[in-house]
């Protein structure tokens, strides 16, 4: 994706002012890694992401100098995160892909950074189509599919007048590609995904009630890179809104050393 990229420009631990000033001053496209150690805690980079996705409001403003200065933060970004770490307003303003690991056995070519004429080929293509079909792109009106949110339709418009004036098997591509993705997204966003994994915690284990610890711990097995920072804790704050919440049980141990070592109470959740 890099070579195929305008201006390119990599981040890792962005600042406010960096990210602003880089979208505005560059008119780049911004890759953003690591997403999952900063997310949480740079609440102003969160923001400016947010407000860079509708191009009429897409600015910040500061006072620079005694006057009030506008910085035009629309522009590509692409973003890496382990898990989810961003809330809905920031999920629902984008296009999720999320990767798979290879699979054992799996061969797959080696990228050098070095050997991308071929890319860079192809990147020039791309400015040219660009150019030459700019008028058509901006009078588009594609098609969306049915089911798609105001804000879904929104990020996929633009790629659908792409895949429409390229023709061939792309716009019937474009639209199924668009409902997997978008339905993906949604169905994250309503925070109801994680209540599917604990059922299906329960059914694996044939189990009507776990301990936290232990439920944390099959959510983790389930998808180590959605739970990977998941806490007992953490988890009964995203399933509060639920009203789900565990209850304080006495548990039997299972061995006489578990008997000694554990509480005459434990919190647990059941089914």
């Amino acid at each position: 994706m890099w070579p195929l990229c305008r201006e390119p420009q990599s981040n890792i631990n962005v600042t406010p002012a960096a990210l602003f000033r880089a979208i505005d001053e560059k008119q780049c496209t911004l890759f953003l890694d690591e997403a999952d150690n900063w997310a949480n805690k740079r609440g102003p980079v969160v923001s400016i992401l947010n407000a860079g996705h509708t191009k009429d409001t897409a600015f910040v403003s500061r006072f620079i100098g005694g006057r009030l200065v506008h910085f035009n933060v629309y522009g590509p970004i692409v973003i890496a995160a382990i898990g989810r770490p961003f809330g809905e307003p920031t999920l629902a303003r984008c296009l999720t892909l999320r990767m798979q690991p290879r699979m054992p056995g799996e061969v797959l070519e080696k990228f050098r950074k070095d050997r991308t004429e071929d890319l860079k080929e192809l990147a020039r293509k791309l400015h040219r189509w660009g150019l030459d079909n700019m008028a058509a792109l901006q009078a588009a009106d594609p098609e969306i599919p049915a089911g798609l949110s105001d804000r879904g339709a929104d990020n996929v418009r633009i790629l659908l007048a792409i895949a429409d004036l390229d023709r061939g098997g792309w716009p019937e591509k474009a639209r199924r590609s668009a409902q997997i993705i978008c339905a993906e997204n949604e169905e994250s966003h309503d925070g109801t995904a994680i209540i599917r994994d604990i059922c299906a915690v329960f059914r694996d284990h044939e189990a009507s009630k776990f301990r936290s610890a232990d439920l944390v711990r099959g959510l983790v097995g389930r998808d180590p890179r959605h739970y990977r920072n998941l806490t007992p804790n953490a988890l009964a704050r995203r399933l509060d809104p639920f009203e789900i919440r565990p209850k304080g049980c006495a548990w039997a141990p299972t061995t006489r050393r578990a008997a000694m070592s554990a509480p005459s109470s434990m919190m647990r959740w059941s089914v």
